[in-house]
């Protein structure tokens, strides 16, 4: 098989189909459900729907990459979540685009083994082709959206707010490290200038140890927080989410 053929196969490999999946896939999915349980359809819609400003909506959704250290398989759930709670096609898919391509991470990554000149270049194009894509698949789609802005309309009007800000953001900033956590890359040795090393690093237990410490606040915040009923909901909305997903993402 030709080498380049060999490195796809491991990309997927990675991330998908092995069970490395549990930390790097399992908590996106965990995400994108609990923000279908705690971000309201209002709130999304404020600031990536089609009643935001175009230039804000865009701008939001190309540089929410930015705070996200997430490779193009997890970010694919978080857009399947975000776009579920009513944002806007073109801002949604800017967000898809721009989130893996322009993380902290991978920019860091870019700029220290390609080089400065082509590291930022990839940096400030791709936020700019991102909006361009988004706003393509807006004009495409444009009278899917105007239907499906109708519909959120009155989903909005049924909702109900019980849990604080500060809640929702401790609990999904929990879910957002443990993301962090199951998906960076653990070396198997680590040098220090003194001569000590480290040898024999076990990826998986460290990944796992971190997310087992990580899981002890989210567990104490959910059985304080979530009643029975949201719980429920939450891994409902998890698996309406991974049945969307995973059916397209492991075949493409």
């Amino acid at each position: 098989m030709p080498k380049h053929l060999i490195e796809v196969v491991d990309v997927m490999r990675c991330c998908v189909l092995n069970w490395q999946a549990v930390t790097t896939m399992l908590p996106a999915f965990m995400l994108a459900g609990a923000i279908a349980l705690f971000v309201s359809t209002g709130a999304v819609v404020r600031h990536l729907g089609a009643g935001a400003r175009r230039v804000y909506a865009y701008t939001v959704a190309a540089a929410a990459g930015w705070v996200l250290a997430v490779c193009s398989c997890n970010i694919v759930p978080l857009f399947n979540s975000v776009y579920r709670r009513g944002a806007g096609l073109g801002p949604a898919v800017a967000f898809l685009y721009a989130g893996p391509a322009i993380n902290v991470v991978s920019t860091i990554f870019a700029l220290k083994v390609i080089g400065w000149g082509i590291g930022l270049y990839r940096a400030l194009t791709v936020p700019v082709i991102a909006i361009a894509a988004g706003a393509i698949m807006q004009f495409i789609y444009r009278k899917e959206e105007q239907r499906r802005i109708e519909q959120l309309a009155e989903l909005r009007l049924a909702e109900e707010h019980r849990h604080s800000g500060k809640q929702i953001t401790w609990f999904l900033g929990v879910l957002m490290l443990i993301l962090l956590v199951g998906a960076t890359t653990i070396p198997k040795a680590i040098y220090f200038p003194s001569g000590l090393r480290i040898t024999g690093i076990s990826e998986w237990g460290v990944r796992s140890t971190g997310i087992g410490i990580l899981l002890i606040p989210l567990v104490w915040m959910a059985r304080r927080w979530l009643t029975r009923e949201e719980l429920l909901r939450w891994g409902k909305e998890t698996w309406n989410i991974i049945k969307t997903v995973v059916p397209i993402l492991v075949p493409a």
